[in-house]
């Protein structure tokens, strides 16, 4: 026999004896025992399948309870779809928020099926349960259900139904809803959205009766360079407002939230702790853009359709501001019976001096509308001639007999209608050290008097037609006297 012959024997031989055992081993598999089905109601499913454990329709709730360590609150919702905690219907609530808890029974799936009938309910913490969910159906069925302890790996909480002790696992986000303090559900915005175009007015209402009301210009004010900031004071007497100060206004109260809400009920005693019996009240007109989809910041307008016609919609906001603590300043909002933080700054301006909410120039006047101009001081009286006061470069000045260069005398004119006051005092007894007199080409004329304080030498009352409020530093008298000199000396004036 050959070498070839031998080993090809050699191989049919181990192919036939591993096809024997093969045949051997399969044989014995189909006479072992079937591997035993566990008995549980749960089944296998619940291990791989989110599974309803509760479910209702919502239109049947009438209230959903919870009740956890911060106490206990009953959700309910009115027919037109506000939800709203019982006995405090009238505390704003996030909208979603408190919609997604108030729905959030409408199908309870659990992500794992845990311990069918466990004998110990404490080792899931639901012998003292973290919250305790009560819903109640129109037709009387009452359900409970109770939320435990985070599960270990902190995927979910352990939940189940009252008077079972089939465990099962829900995720955190859902549990979670069920763990926190109502307040949590209460909306923190206390405005709204708007721009400068969409402010009217506000009025600022102090505890000793004082008023100060800002507003936006009407359409003659508008023509008027007494008015060139675009507001107006109405109270406590008619003058120019500081644009700048109207702009921290807005810009304070745009689309303000409180840093956190301090408490929801309101009775006299809370009143008083958070100092809302001294209160000083911010009223806000607004305007609002109906026309407008969408904000400047890109979010949904919820004005948008407001009025059938297009037309702006008025909207006024309300606060009251009580008392600070720790740079927290306590605020109440519109008619909410909440109170609210916010920071202490957010509300300076209600402390800002009556004369930062008046315009700074104490009187101006277009050089076109002039035919006159008259400087008296010490004794000197100057008079000032002026024809064509619109024609530019050609605009003729005399005083007396002398013609005036025209650009030095706008400079000079430019000094004293820079005239800025530094305060409101009353009107001092004593004689003014200056006169100036506006003679308009139509329209009665304007009498500028600065006169001494009584109680500073550094500082001048700014008298117009006979009244006023302001004063200013006797520097800008001093400067408007140099440059008249330098007027008259052809010197360059600087502003």
């Amino acid at each position: 026999m050959t070498k070839t012959k031998i080993i090809g024997l050699i191989i049919g031989v181990l192919i036939i004896a591993g096809l024997v055992a093969a045949m051997f081993y399969l044989s014995s598999l189909e006479d072992m025992p079937e591997e035993p089905v566990p008995e549980t109601e749960i089944d296998n499913t619940h291990k791989n399948e989110r599974n309803v454990i509760y479910s209702c329709d919502v239109s049947d709730i009438v209230y959903l309870q919870v009740a956890n360590k911060y106490g206990d609150f009953r959700v309910r919702r009115t027919p037109e779809g506000r939800v709203y905690i019982e006995g405090r219907e009238d505390a704003p609530l996030l909208p979603y928020s408190s919609a997604g808890l108030y729905e959030s029974v409408r199908s309870i799936s659990c992500n794992l099926a845990i311990e069918n009938g466990t004998s110990d309910l404490g080792a899931y913490g639901l012998d003292e349960p973290q919250a305790t969910v009560t819903v109640l159906l129109d037709d009387g069925t009452e359900t409970v259900f109770h939320i435990g302890n985070s599960e270990p790996t902190a995927t979910g909480y352990y939940i189940c139904m009252d008077g079972s002790t089939d465990v099962y696992l829900v995720n955190s986000f859902y549990a979670e809803r069920y763990l926190g303090d109502f307040i949590s559900l209460y909306d923190t915005s206390i405005s709204e959205y708007f721009t400068y175009l969409e402010f009217e007015s506000v009025s600022i209402e102090y505890p000793d009766g004082q008023e100060i009301f800002v507003r936006t210009t009407n359409d003659e004010e508008d023509t008027s360079i007494q008015f060139i900031t675009g507001y107006a004071i109405d109270k406590p007497f008619y003058f120019a407002a500081d644009s700048d100060t109207v702009d921290v206004i807005i810009e304070s109260l745009c689309d303000l939230k409180a840093d956190r809400v301090v408490c929801d009920t309101v009775d006299e005693s809370i009143l008083e702790q958070y100092g809302f019996n001294n209160a000083k009240k911010v009223t806000v007109k607004l305007n609002m853009d109906t026309t407008s989809t969408t904000l400047e910041t890109g979010l949904e307008n919820p004005f948008y359709g407001a009025t059938s016609d297009g037309s702006s919609y008025p909207l006024t906001l309300t606060y009251y501001i009580g008392a600070n603590a720790d740079r927290e300043l306590f605020v109440m909002y519109n008619n909410a019976p909440v109170v609210y933080a916010v920071d202490v700054d957010v509300f300076g301006f209600v402390d800002f001096p009556l004369y930062q909410y008046c315009q700074k120039l104490v009187s101006i006047e277009y050089i076109t509308n002039l035919e006159s101009l008259r400087v008296e001081f010490d004794g000197n009286d100057y008079f000032f001639d002026i024809t064509d006061p619109d024609a530019g470069e050609d605009m003729v000045v005399v005083c007396g007999d002398e013609y005036l260069d025209q650009s030095l005398f706008r400079s000079f004119y430019k000094t004293i209608i820079s005239v800025t006051h530094n305060g409101i005092e009353s009107r001092p007894q004593s004689e003014p050290v200056m006169r100036i007199t506006y003679g308009l080409i139509e329209g009665e004329d304007i009498v500028l008097e600065f006169i001494p304080c009584d109680d500073s030498d550094r500082k001048v009352f700014i008298s117009i037609n006979g009244g006023g409020q302001f004063v200013c530093y006797r520097t800008k008298v001093d400067k408007i006297k140099n440059d008249l000199e330098k007027l008259f000396n052809g010197e360059e004036i600087l502003g």
